[in-house]
């Protein structure tokens, strides 16, 4: 039985032994990926990867780009223990979607993207500095990048970047750095 048609699953062996899992679903499947991913599946999900492959369950992480990163949200308000970290993409926070609990979070967004309102993608970084209890606690970390709270166990990182609604190429390395450290 295919569960959601239409995705790909992708496992690559990093460079330092680690495995990165990674599942694109197109958006008319979101509900789909819900099941397995969301509220109730992430357990069974996870249940399934680990019988083919060693999970460090302290390592688990979610990211995603546009409807992706809603879901990455989703994921932060329904199963924020499941997850390390968090880094969502050119997306914003649904108010159905309100995480609850401090965690580690990247967020990447383009100041003149027209598909996700940039002042919602700054709403939401404004709610993760909030929840996480960083506020006031920046330094710079680059081009567009600053740190909100490095020292905490929930640091909130953003990243504003001058273009639109995209994936700019430095956005895997910023994201793979960024759970690397979490």
């Amino acid at each position: 039985m295919t569960i959601i048609e239409a995705a790909s699953v992708n496992v690559k062996t990093l460079a330092d032994g680690t495995l990165r899992v990674s599942m694109d679903v197109e958006p008319r499947h979101a509900q789909a990926a819900f099941a397995l991913f969301g509220a109730p599946g992430t357990p069974m999900a996870l249940a399934a990867l680990k019988k083919s492959y060693n999970v460090d369950e302290r390592r688990i992480y979610a990211t995603g780009f546009s409807n992706g990163a809603h879901f990455t949200y989703l994921l932060w308000a329904t199963r924020p223990n499941v997850f390390a970290a968090f880094a969502p993409v050119a997306g914003r926070i649904r108010p159905t979607a309100m995480p609850k609990e401090p965690r580690p979070i990247l967020i990447i967004g383009g100041a003149r993207d027209a598909q996700v309102a940039f002042p919602d993608q700054r709403a939401a970084m404004g709610v993760a500095i909030r929840l996480n209890g960083v506020d006031g606690k920046m330094k710079s970390c680059g081009d567009g990048c600053t740190l909100y709270g490095g020292e905490t166990p929930a640091p909130v990182m953003t990243w504003i970047h001058q273009g639109g609604h995209e994936y700019p190429r430095a956005t895997s390395g910023k994201i793979a750095a960024f759970f690397h450290e979490h």
